[in-house]
């Protein structure tokens, strides 16, 4: 995951009263030269973060849920909650069990028909993350185009449809999840 992502932000358009169109390739080349987590430059002593090249951007969009989820689970465990669900917009956190000796179950959706599972994962403790090309698209010419852009190209990924990572922290399953479906 790069959160230098956010040279892209605004280039693609997916929401549904967005106009469904392919950015140009000047401008895909131009958001693509302003990415790369080695340009992002850390001071720990000063606690700076330094962005080396002009036009460059961060942004946590691809992590912040499972980050909130996280934070949600912190607060919940300092209050000495140990069975719950934080449900983060499909970032998902459970603990403990449903039921005492029964853990909880956690469908994980058919990525083109959302009447159906595609698993269903018996879990205790842990984050469950999907990401998927089946919420935010649009289709052009018979092509989808969904949200998750593979930095390498700078148009969406195509070698997955979904993913889903279980994980101890809803964070890193967040970053997880995008990763994989790129590659």
């Amino acid at each position: 995951f790069d959160l230098t992502w956010a040279a892209f932000r605004g280039l693609w358009k997916f929401g549904p009263d967005a106009p469904h169109a392919i950015p140009d390739a000047p401008r895909i080349r131009e958001a693509l030269a302003h990415v790369g987590w080695r340009k992002v430059k850390l001071d720990r002593a000063a606690q700076t973060v330094f962005l080396t090249e002009r036009g460059m951007l961060l942004g946590f969009g691809g992590i912040g849920q499972g980050f909130a989820v996280d934070r949600a689970v912190a607060v919940l465990r300092k209050y000495g909650l140990g069975r719950f669900i934080v449900d983060g917009g499909g970032d998902l956190y459970v603990a403990g069990e449903k039921a005492p000796g029964v853990p909880w179950s956690v469908g994980v959706q058919h990525p083109r028909d959302p009447d159906r599972l595609v698993a269903e994962l018996t879990v205790r403790e842990g984050a469950i993350v999907t990401s998927g090309d089946y919420q935010r698209f649009f289709e052009l010419d018979g092509v989808r185009y969904h949200h998750i852009i593979d930095l390498r190209t700078g148009f969406p990924a195509r070698e997955a449809v979904s993913t889903t990572i279980f994980s101890r922290e809803a964070t890193v399953a967040d970053a997880w999840t995008k990763g994989l479906f790129v590659v």
